[in-house]
């Protein structure tokens, strides 16, 4: 008799102590998301920052909220910086822009901003790295990269006549670039569409992507092809080509 007691004591205490209820949010985690492409041709850069988001409800609506996505800019601060040997150099601020469009969609609209840094030409034989700063939670993101170097081409001039249609792919030849890795290539189809009642012609485009390839190394020099065959439009776009070819 005592061991049925003790027995059904410890049962008692087991299932009292399970719950149904599953919390799958954790402590909130700053994350900062940001974006940025920088190019030594021009001399204005553009950083774009945002945070991710955590909460009870829906995240859609979340999405919504432009305090979901966005910092306060008086809170934080981005900074552009030159390298030498690792060593800060020369150090720019960049400074929020609000007046750059933001087309509607999933994620919030209003209150965008991107940071922009102007009259600054980068020169190639620098790294450089992004810094951003939360003044006021205390949280560091550096980011560093090299400048690419520029491709070099062999196969296209303004002059070139390529045959679509023919069965032979047409192959689009170049080096890689040093420091470069990831190579995509888009190619832009123009045309014009004429309304039969009014006459009215609206010239119009396509953009057409052909997969990333790859390079072996950073050293750049390698050769590399894109073959036109391998743009991936020929079944969703092939009816409106029709209109553009003799």
């Amino acid at each position: 008799m005592r061991k049925l007691i003790w027995v059904f004591i410890a049962l008692n205490i087991l299932l009292s102590s399970c719950e149904n209820d599953l919390d799958i949010l954790e402590e909130y985690k700053e994350i900062p998301i940001i974006y940025s492409l920088i190019n030594p041709a021009s001399t204005v850069h553009y950083v774009r920052v945002q945070k991710a988001y955590l909460g009870a409800g829906n995240a859609l609506l979340m999405a919504q909220e432009s305090d979901s996505l966005y910092y306060d800019t008086s809170k934080v601060r981005v900074y552009l910086e030159r390298l030498n040997f690792n060593a800060v150099v020369e150090s720019f601020q960049m400074h929020p822009d609000f007046t750059q469009f933001k087309n509607e969609g999933l994620f919030a609209d209003n209150d965008h901003y991107v940071f922009r840094l102007d009259g600054i030409r980068l020169d190639p034989s620098f790294q450089y790295q992004l810094r951003f700063q939360n003044i006021e939670s205390g949280l560091i993101i550096i980011g560093k990269t090299r400048i690419i170097e520029p491709i070099y081409q062999k196969t296209l001039s303004p002059t070139t006549r390529v045959n679509i249609a023919d069965d032979d792919p047409y192959k689009i030849r170049f080096n890689s670039s040093k420091y470069g890795k990831m190579y995509g290539l888009i190619m832009r189809i123009r045309y014009t569409e004429t309304k039969k009642l009014t006459q009215a012609i609206t010239l119009k485009y396509e953009d057409l992507k052909i997969p990333y390839i790859t390079s072996l190394t950073l050293n750049g020099g390698q050769e590399l092809s894109f073959y036109w065959m391998e743009i991936q439009f020929i079944n969703s776009w092939a009816p409106e080509l029709k209109w553009i070819l003799p």
